[in-house]
């Protein structure tokens, strides 16, 4: 175990001093090299890309490890190249901004010194992130001492941003603890995922016809403790069938891209369907009916909307002591919708019809909104012109509607966890 720990450390010195090098390149302020979280086309940076990608004087290319998210994107007429790749690599070293929804590696890590780095940060702050994290798995990496060793292991996590956007004051202060920035380099906005549709309604694909005509989303939160249950047993999609079709509704089924595997036994029920390979569900976000999670901080995203939120949570007590804590402004907030513990409770909650109104928990929900949304919200795609010094000509990004279920691009194949 020294051993492989001595070469990790050997190799991630030589990519460190590759990245010094790499400042060297002259780099083109109006290229933009954009990636998202896992090879994935989806989240603020792909919003931003559609957005830009018309945009006349710009250089805005898609990079990614996944070959054929690559192709579908270049036969769309959109610029995309593979990370390792010969036009990869020139991009990476060229571009003058990168931006990414999770670390500088979404692009690539080791070649970007130089390039204005723009983090569009896939979730909002409920849990704590980076270094606000002080407990679970993810504590050693967050914390003191920050040794060499641990700087060189961790190399993408410690680069700071350049810029970031946050919808509240509430999301400013957290983003600006957690990535150890100043609040002046953080800009107060609306995410490109949650305004990309406003700005551009065309472009949102066609609805599945065997969808029901109401949608309920469940969206659980990734267990970074590694405690995951079958979904048989959390969902229990015998009895569900039923009530479903009682309520005219369809349940989609939407797990973190470390868990999407455990969805798999959920094919054969009606009225069941798992869309956790989907790019994203901001298309979907405003029209449903009610959303269900458990810790993650979709059910934020889904308050601008003032969509029906309720809460499943099984392992509530298991979870807090070995995952990361809730960041305390959190704690004295009422719950903006109900909690359910089990599949009985939870068939019980879609057999309520109250549990679809709005006036239930609205005072809760708009409390919490309060702290997350401010009201009005300048446009991300105008501000992060602004502050990067980019002058847009085109208002409206590019519409890539197909026939097929899949928003944006067809990359559902593509999207899948690579082994």
């Amino acid at each position: 175990m020294r051993d492989i720990r001595l070469v990790k450390l050997t190799a991630a010195a030589v990519g460190k001093l590759i990245f010094w090098l790499s400042g060297l390149m002259p780099r083109n302020p109006r290229k933009l090299c954009v990636g998202a979280y896992k090879n994935r086309f989806t989240d603020n940076g792909k919003y931003l890309y559609l957005h830009f990608a018309n945009q006349p004087g710009l250089e805005v290319i898609w990079i990614s490890a996944d070959t054929a998210l690559v192709k579908i994107l270049k036969s769309r007429g959109l610029m995309a190249a593979r990370r390792w790749s010969v036009q990869g690599i020139w991009h990476a070293l060229t571009a003058g901004v990168y931006c990414y929804t999770s670390y500088v590696g979404d692009i690539n890590q080791w070649l970007g010194n130089g390039a204005t780095r723009v983090n569009l940060w896939h979730g909002s702050p409920l849990k704590t992130i980076e270094f606000d994290i002080k407990s679970g798995p993810m504590a050693e990496r967050f914390t003191p001492p920050f040794t060499l060793a641990k700087r060189l292991e961790y190399h993408q996590e410690y680069l700071k941003p350049d810029l970031m956007l946050a919808p509240s004051e509430t999301v400013r202060d957290c983003f600006s603890s957690a990535f150890r920035i100043p609040a002046s380099q953080i800009t107060i906005a609306d995410n490109p995922r949650t305004r990309f549709y406003e700005l551009s309604p065309w472009a949102k694909p066609r609805r599945p016809s065997h969808w029901r005509p109401r949608l309920i989303l469940y969206a659980p939160s990734w267990k970074d403790n590694g405690e995951v249950k079958s979904l048989k047993d959390t969902l229990a999609p015998d009895r569900l069938e039923a009530l479903l079709q009682k309520l005219d509704a369809t349940l989609l089924v939407r797990l973190h891209p470390n868990e999407a595997h455990l969805a798999s036994g959920l094919g054969g029920y009606k009225g069941i369907e798992d869309i956790s390979h989907r790019e994203d569900i901001y298309d979907l976000l405003p029209a449903l009916s009610l959303l269900i999670t458990d810790y993650s901080s979709i059910y934020i995203d889904a308050l601008k909307y003032d969509i029906p939120l309720a809460f499943y949570r099984g392992d509530n007590e298991g979870f807090l002591q070995t995952c990361r804590k809730a960041y305390g402004f959190t704690e004295n907030l009422e719950p903006p919708g109900p909690l359910v513990t089990n599949s009985a409770e939870l068939c019980a909650l879609l057999g309520d019809e109250s549990s679809f109104n709005k006036m239930q928990a609205a005072e809760a929900r708009h409390q919490h909104r309060r702290l997350y949304w401010q009201s009005p919200l300048p446009d991300p795609f105008l501000v992060l012109a602004q502050r990067l010094g980019l002058e847009l000509e085109v208002e409206v990004g590019i519409n890539l509607e197909r026939d097929q279920n899949q928003p944006g691009v067809d990359c559902t194949a593509a999207n899948k966890r690579l082994s």
